[in-house]
């Protein structure tokens, strides 16, 4: 079943039109990370007529868990950020943006092939 973005009319968060593919596919990792992060974008962006915060981070969680992608772990701690900082759990936020960081520096010393210790 493709369901991203219905409620709200548009595509998906990366602006891609809902992919007919994923109910071909469904059930692997990458749809369901997929579909997990859209619902945390669907519950946790600020603009959202359906905003949960506590669900988007439930949401977030089970992504997290299902990916070993850390470039996608940026992109998913993000929105945990935007959602936990939305619930006033702003210590939390700030040790998941330092987190953040360091993930982000250790995939940019690697991409330009520098040895990460």
């Amino acid at each position: 079943m493709c369901f991203k973005f219905l409620a709200l009319g548009t595509g998906t968060k990366r602006n891609k039109p809902c992919d007919p593919s994923v109910s071909r596919n469904e059930g692997t990792p990458e749809n369901l990370i997929d579909a997990y992060s859209n619902l945390v974008y669907i519950y946790g962006t600020r603009e959202s007529p359906l905003k949960d915060l506590p669900k988007a981070l439930l949401h977030n969680e089970e992504a997290s868990r299902l990916s070993a992608d850390r470039s996608l772990t940026v992109d998913l701690d993000h929105n945990a950020v935007e959602a936990l900082s939305g619930m006033g759990r702003y210590e939390e936020a700030s040790q998941l943006c330092a987190k953040t960081l360091r993930i982000l520096q250790q995939l940019i010393r690697t991409a330009m092939g520098v040895r990460v210790p």
